[in-house]
C-alpha cells in the first residue's frame, strides 16, 4: 500500500468532516500573531503619549510632530505592504516576521535616541515598514490552518487585538512614561542622562 493510500484510509475526525478544523501549529501561530500584534501598538502610542516632552526636548514644530505621528506611517506603511506581502508568500513567514519585528524595534529604539526631526522621521520610517508586515502575513497564514467557522473564530480574533491593541499600548505605553517619571531620580546614574520618554522607547 502507498503512503497516499494510507493516508486516504485513515478515518477523518468529526470536525474535518464537518470541515471546521484548525491545522497542527495553528493556534500557537495565531497566539504569537496576536502578541507582534500587541507590542506593535505601543511604541505608536508612545509616540502619541510623550509628544510634550518629545516637542520641547527636540524643539519639533507641531506641523513636524504630525508628520512623524501621521505622515511616516501613513505612507511607509503602504509602500512596504506590497513587498513584505509578495515576500510572506515566497520565503519562510517566520523569517520575514523575525525581520520585520527587528526592523520595527531598532526603529523604536531609535526614537530614543533621536536628536532632531530628521532622525525621529526616519526611526518612525523604520517602525511603520516593520509593522506593515503583520497584516500580510496574518492573511495568508490563516486561510491556510484555519478552515469553515473556525477560520471566521481567527479573523474575528485578529480585529478584536486590532482595536484592543490601541487601548492597551496606551495603558502600556502611559504606565512605563508614568513610572520613569516617577523613578528617575532613583535610576542609575548612566539612565539619568536620558529623559523619560527616551527611557520608554527602550
Amino acid at each position: 500500500m502507498t503512503a497516499q493510500a494510507a493516508v486516504a484510509t485513515q478515518p477523518a475526525t468529526t470536525a474535518e468532516q464537518s470541515g471546521d478544523y484548525v491545522l497542527k501549529g495553528g493556534w500557537y501561530t495565531l497566539w504569537v500573531m496576536l502578541a507582534a500584534t500587541l507590542f506593535g501598538f505601543v511604541d505608536r502610542q508612545v509616540l502619541t503619549l510623550a509628544a510634550t516632552p518629545l516637542s520641547l526636548s527636540l524643539g519639533l514644530k507641531d506641523a513636524e510632530l504630525g508628520m512623524v505621528q501621521g505622515l511616516a506611517f501613513a505612507i511607509f506603511t503602504v509602500l512596504a505592504v506590497y513587498p513584505l506581502a509578495w515576500a510572506a508568500d515566497r520565503f519562510d513567514r517566520r523569517l520575514v516576521l523575525g525581520c520585520c519585528i527587528a526592523t520595527w524595534s531598532i526603529g523604536t529604539t531609535a526614537c530614543g535616541f533621536a536628536r532632531n526631526f530628521e532622525e525621529l522621521f526616519g526611526a518612525a520610517v523604520l517602525i511603520a515598514a516593520g509593522e506593515a508586515g503583520l497584516a500580510p502575513i496574518m492573511t495568508s497564514f490563516v486561510p491556510e490552518l484555519f478552515k469553515g467557522r473556525k477560520r471566521i473564530l481567527a479573523n474575528s480574533l485578529i480585529y478584536i487585538f486590532a482595536y484592543a491593541g490601541v487601548s492597551a499600548g496606551l495603558a502600556l505605553g502611559g504606565s512605563a512614561i508614568g513610572f520613569l517619571d516617577a523613578r528617575h531620580a532613583s535610576l542609575p546614574a548612566w539612565l539619568q542622562h536620558y529623559e523619560s520618554w527616551r527611557l520608554a522607547f527602550f
